[in-house]
């Protein structure tokens, strides 16, 4: 169980900024780790250098910083790049996107709740489906974005390259996706002609998914079998307003937690890692599901593609990172399963939120080197993090959107 005794008093709420991205702009009572007596959630990682300033708390390991040390991480401001076409297999991507930037406003203008982030996968015959918050307003927000929510007379569906307004960027973007989305998946026949653009450019070596022991006919029917997926889900969803093909993934949250917390330091497991551990904790079913759904040998490759409405923050990012190597749960040398993303942006670290890490995605057959894995990564963070993978890597400050062009004037990144 998680202990967060000695957490400080509570904070003021401060504003979020654009997207809901950073919790507070005012001024942060926790000091840093390294020179407080606030605790490191989880326990000493063996062979780390000891500190009588730093007090170790819990059996887990879980990403937290303050403003303060999360400013100090050093990171290199970018300017959105232009828009990226999704090719190839990312085609898909590209559609899980469109599926949880959907859910995401459905579920602010519908439920009037917010996710804050929502990401998806499609793994055989199954649509994984995951919010930061709120996940039990998923599965219906993505049928009422699909189904019942139209946009209205005067919405605006692009506006000019030079409005830096998040608002109307953002509300552009996601009157286009939904309608992208519903255009995509209308029928059998628009999507068998979205599975034939893709697979001419795999064909062609354009938007592969690499490091997999696929091939090319295999890698264009997981595509293709992806795609069919998430139209029998929509379909599902019109007809009878649910379906047995989404997997519903639930965060991580200690409930002890609930009255120690300050007002505005939030808990949970980010969607994309819940995703992740969910597959890693089933892995025999879901390996042996896909396998018979996709028509593979043991041993061949399953992709699991994983998109979003942001891209990875750097935590998360470096979780998926571990996990693709030395024996991590998507190292390709297990010949099971490999991650994919369209896009290698790593976004921010942020403060003021108690972030769990997926244990089993960092090493599926060792819990003592999952748990001295996490440590690493968590107290990294809390010490500058100069051996991290977003150490010194670009980042886009304004938003964090699963796209390399923030503009809403870019047919390519739709």
């Amino acid at each position: 169980m998680l202990l967060a005794t000695g957490l400080p008093p509570a904070l003021p709420n401060g504003p979020r900024s654009p997207g809901g991205e950073a919790r507070s702009d005012g001024p942060m009572a926790i000091p840093p780790y390294a020179v407080s007596n606030q605790p490191v959630l989880g326990l000493h990682r063996p062979g780390a250098a000891a500190s009588g300033n730093i007090h170790h708390a819990g059996n887990r390991p879980a990403f937290y910083l303050d403003k303060e040390s999360a400013n100090r991480l050093h990171r290199a401001p970018i300017s959105p790049g232009p828009a990226k076409p999704y090719r190839g297999f990312f085609r898909l991507h590209q559609s899980l996107r469109h599926v949880c930037i959907a859910i995401n406003m459905t579920m602010k203008a519908v439920h009037h709740v917010d996710p804050l982030e929502v990401q998806a996968s499609v793994i055989g015959d199954r649509l994984h489906l995951c919010s930061n918050f709120h996940v039990e307003k998923v599965v219906d927000s993505l049928r009422a974005a699909f189904c019942d929510v139209l946009p209205p007379d005067n919405a605006v569906r692009r506006v000019p390259r030079d409005i830096r307004d998040w608002d109307q960027v953002i509300t552009a973007r996601r009157w286009r996706h939904v309608q992208k989305l519903k255009e995509t998946f209308a029928s059998e026949r628009s999507i068998a002609l979205t599975i034939e653009k893709a697979s001419r450019e795999i064909e062609s070596g354009i938007g592969l998914c690499k490091g997999t022991n696929l091939s090319t006919m295999e890698i264009i029917h997981q595509c293709a079998s992806g795609f069919r997926t998430i139209l029998a889900v929509l379909q599902d969803l019109r007809n009878v307003g649910h379906s047995n093909h989404v997997e519903v993934c639930y965060p991580l949250s200690d409930p002890s937690l609930g009255e120690t917390l300050p007002p505005g330091i939030t808990q949970t497991m980010h969607a994309e890692q819940c995703i992740e551990e969910y597959v890693a904790t089933h892995s025999d079913h879901v390996y042996g599901e896909a396998t018979r759904t996709l028509g593979l040998h043991q041993g061949k490759h399953v992709v699991v593609p994983m998109a979003g409405r942001f891209v990875p923050c750097a935590p998360c990012a470096e979780v998926e990172h571990h996990a693709m190597r030395e024996g991590g749960f998507f190292d390709p040398a297990r010949n099971r399963f490999v991650l994919c993303r369209s896009t290698s942006r790593i976004g921010r670290a942020f403060p003021r939120e108690v972030q769990h890490i997926a244990l089993h995605v960092l090493s599926p057959d060792d819990p003592f080197r999952a748990q001295e894995r996490a440590s690493w990564i968590r107290d990294q963070f809390t010490q500058g993090g100069q051996d991290l993978i977003s150490h010194g890597a670009p980042v886009v400050l304004d938003y964090s959107l699963d796209t390399d062009s923030e503009s809403s004037c870019d047919e390519g990144g739709l």
